[in-house]
């Protein structure tokens, strides 16, 4: 014992004598410090994105200069129609694209709101498997679902869920079937959810199915993504107003 103290108070010695070693072992991690604690940041700053405007009036101009003049996001092109929106991503050149709908300003003063879509670039997705039964599997099979509508949310224990996928009740499935909007588990291993559950917390990202497939080994998979989008209770309170809409329509009809 009394030689490993000695040897540690020899380098201890050694190191404050010379200075290059006194530079090395403290001078370098401090510059570093400094250096990349104000290099770096999580703030997001000058985005490229491209616009559509299919309204072109003075309302979504007035909001293009807005979004022109701010330090987040920056117009790197305009489009004329949707069918260019790919060849956009696919260039690189923008991560997303602002899609104004027709009648812009018209809707705003008629029904208090206009619509704004965000596209985002998905070229990072996620391929996640599906908790499904017997019933649910065979209707994916027989292409009887659809993901249109539908997003994905992690519960209390960081399980990742898909909400609102429509899957038909299967023709032959007696009183074992399912529900057609029931939450289905999606299946990833802890690295990928981690990274998409702490995307969804610090960027208010949101995960959006983008292609319900099934592949070579027959079973069902859902290719999904990080976009900008409704946060998850504006999607939940779309739902329920389309809910009772239809509820509504349903039993003026029942009165005719």
């Amino acid at each position: 014992m009394k030689r490993f103290i000695g040897f540690i108070k020899k380098e201890f010695y050694h190191i404050f004598r010379d200075k290059r070693s006194l530079f090395i072992l403290f001078g370098m991690p401090i510059a570093q410090i400094l250096l990349f604690g104000f290099a770096i940041t999580n703030e997001i700053n000058n985005v490229d994105i491209a616009i559509l405007d299919h309204s072109k009036d003075a309302t979504t101009k007035e909001i293009i200069n807005k979004i022109s003049a701010s330090k987040y996001f920056s117009i790197n092109q305009f489009i004329e129609k949707e069918s260019d929106i790919e060849s956009v991503f696919k260039k690189g050149k923008v991560k997303a694209v602002l899609n104004f709908e027709k009648d812009f300003s018209k809707n705003l003063i008629k029904e208090n709101h206009s619509n704004i879509q965000v596209i985002t670039d998905a070229t990072d997705p996620n391929t996640a498997g599906i908790v499904l039964t017997g019933t649910e599997i065979k209707s994916i099979r027989n292409s009887k679902a659809s993901i249109s509508e539908s997003f994905c949310e992690f519960n209390e224990k960081r399980e990742l869920f898909v909400v609102n996928m429509y899957i038909e009740e299967y023709l032959f499935g007696s009183h074992y079937n399912h529900k057609p909007r029931a939450e289905r588990k999606l299946l990833l291993n802890k690295r990928e959810l981690k990274k998409l559950n702490k995307a969804v917390k610090n960027s208010g990202l949101t995960i959006v199915p983008l292609k319900l497939f099934i592949n070579d080994k027959g079973l069902a998979k859902l290719k999904i993504a990080l976009a900008k989008g409704k946060k998850i209770y504006d999607k939940r309170e779309t739902i329920k107003d389309r809910d009772n809409k239809r509820n509504l329509d349903r039993i003026k009809k029942d009165f005719k």
